[in-house]
């Protein structure tokens, strides 16, 4: 709940050597994944976050973006899989990685996330214009198949690579 991940953020703001962070299922509410990603911001040797399968909806996007604009963010992956982010939340995140100085980035994970083909596509033009970046996952959202289709196009034409979508709901 919100109390431990009050405490957990604090315990964060001073351990500056963490590589990994994998939260999954941990009971994160809104709140307290604000709180956490708020003690990660300037955290220069965190690669790998994991936040998935809490109750974190789109309106993380206001923490996401000091984090991941920080000049001193080198996150390498980022999983947000079995969240309630949807579109708006998706072009959020498409619209921070796009101002980003996260270089590094090279997985980007939401499947599972209420996402449709809006939300993909504005994700895969923010991803290709990371240099580093190779994967994006998908899996579980709502897009259409022709919006896979532009989804793909898009990463392909930059050598980057969609995850496999055969659990994607296309309503």
């Amino acid at each position: 709940g919100e109390e431990n991940s009050l405490i957990l953020a604090a315990a964060l703001k001073n351990n500056q050597c963490l590589k990994v962070l994998r939260l999954r299922d941990s009971a994160l509410d809104e709140n307290g994944s604000v709180a956490v990603i708020q003690a990660l911001t300037g955290q220069e040797a965190l690669e790998e976050l994991d936040i998935s399968g809490n109750d974190i909806t789109g309106n993380l996007s206001h923490a996401l973006g000091p984090f991941l604009l920080d000049e001193k963010c080198y996150l390498k992956t980022l999983f947000m899989d079995d969240n309630e982010i949807g579109s708006a939340g998706a072009t959020d995140l498409a619209h921070i990685l796009l101002k980003s100085a996260c270089p590094r980035l090279e997985r980007l994970s939401l499947c599972c996330c209420e996402i449709t083909a809006a939300g993909g596509i504005a994700l895969a033009v923010a991803v290709s214009r990371i240099a580093a970046f190779s994967l994006l996952n998908l899996d579980g959202n709502e897009i259409c198949s022709s919006g896979v289709e532009l989804i793909s196009e898009k990463l392909l034409s930059c050598n980057k690579t969609l995850g496999d979508m055969e659990d994607n709901d296309e309503d």
